[in-house]
C-alpha cells in the first residue's frame, strides 16, 4: 500500500502520483481490500485538511476508497456518502465489484434494528442525490425534461411503478419499455438496473428474502435443501433418497465397501457323485 504519510502536499498533486493512487484503486477494487481502503482514505484526507488545495484533486479518489470500505463506516458517514457521491459507486467496474454488492456486505455486518434504520436513511440519501448519471435528459409525467440524476432517475421509477401490484413485474417492464430506458447505452442501463436493485432492496423489510443481507440455506422437514440468495432460489437439493444412486456419492462421504464372504459351494449333481465314486472305486 503506498504510504502517504511519507508523501508531501507538492508530491501528491503531480499526475504521476495521482496515476499511481488510481491504479492502486484499481487493485484494491479487485481484491476488494477493504482495510487498505480504509486506511488510504484516511490518510488522505489527513493531507487534505492540512492542504485545502488538496481538496478538488481528489474529490472523487476520496468517496471511491470510502465505497470500497464501506465496512468499515458508521451510519452517518455511510448516509453522507451515499447522498454526496453515489454516482461515483456507479462508475465502479462491474465485473471485478458490484455496487450492490457493496450494500449488501456493510447490512451483513448489522442486527435487524439497525439494519431498518439505515435501509430507511440511504433510500433518503439516494432520493436527494444530484449525481448526474446517465448522458440525455429524462422525461418525467408532468414536468418534461429534468437531468438525469440520481434523484430523478428514482423518482421516474416511482411514477411509472405507482400503483402497479405486482412490483417485481412493473420492474422488469419498467427496466425494458420505459420511454427513458430504451434511449440508454447498454452501460447505462447497466448503472440503472444497479441502482434500481439497490432502491428496491433498501426498500423492502429484512423480514423479507429478497433483503437478507446473506444467502440462506434452508432446510424443510422432508429433508430438502434450498439455498436462498436475494430472495431467489440459487440449488435445491431433492431428499437424499430422490438422489439417484450414482450422484449421491458427491453428496456425502462414500461408505466403504463390504468384505466379500467367499461364497460356498455348489452341490454335486447325481451324475458328478456317481462319477467321483466309481473313480475313488477303482483306486
Amino acid at each position: 500500500m503506498l504510504d502517504i504519510a511519507k508523501i508531501s502536499s507538492q508530491q501528491l498533486k503531480e499526475q504521476s502520483f495521482i496515476e499511481e493512487i488510481k491504479k492502486e484503486i484499481d487493485e484494491l477494487i479487485k481484491r476488494f481490500n477493504s482495510r487498505d481502503a480504509f486506511i488510504l482514505s484516511r490518510r488522505l484526507k489527513e493531507k487534505i485538511a492540512e492542504d485545502p488545495s488538496l481538496r478538488e484533486i481528489y474529490k472523487e479518489i476520496v468517496p471511491q476508497l470510502d465505497f470500497i470500505a464501506i465496512g468499515y463506516l458508521n451510519k452517518e458517514e455511510i448516509v453522507k456518502l451515499i447522498k454526496d457521491h453515489f454516482g461515483i459507486l456507479l462508475n465502479f467496474p462491474f465485473d471485478s465489484l458490484r455496487p450492490f454488492d457493496l450494500i449488501r456486505h456493510k447490512f451483513s455486518q448489522l442486527p435487524f434494528i439497525e439494519h431498518e434504520l439505515l435501509r430507511v436513511e440511504i433510500s433518503k440519501a439516494l432520493k436527494e442525490n444530484e449525481n448526474v448519471i446517465t448522458k440525455n435528459p429524462i422525461i418525467l409525467e408532468k414536468r418534461g425534461e429534468v437531468p438525469p440524476t440520481v434523484k430523478n432517475w428514482l423518482i421516474d421509477y416511482d411514477i411509472r411503478l405507482e400503483g402497479k401490484p405486482d412490483r417485481a413485474m412493473a420492474r422488469t417492464e419498467y427496466l425494458t419499455n420505459s420511454v427513458n430506458i430504451v434511449k440508454l447505452s447498454p452501460q447505462e442501463k447497466e448503472k440503472i438496473q444497479e441502482l434500481i436493485k439497490i432502491y428496491d432492496y433498501v426498500n423492502t423489510c429484512s423480514l423479507f428474502p429478497s433483503a437478507y443481507a446473506q444467502d440462506l440455506i434452508v432446510d424443510w422437514p422432508e429433508k430438502t435443501s434450498f439455498v436462498i440468495s436475494e430472495g431467489d432460489v440459487i440449488v435445491s437439493l431433492p431428499p437424499p433418497e430422490e438422489i439417484p444412486f450414482w450422484a449421491r456419492t458427491t453428496l456425502k462421504e462414500e461408505t466403504p465397501l463390504e468384505e466379500e464372504t467367499p461364497s460356498k459351494p455348489s452341490e454335486l449333481s447325481s451324475f458328478e457323485k456317481k462319477y467321483f465314486e466309481e473313480e475313488k472305486e477303482s483306486k
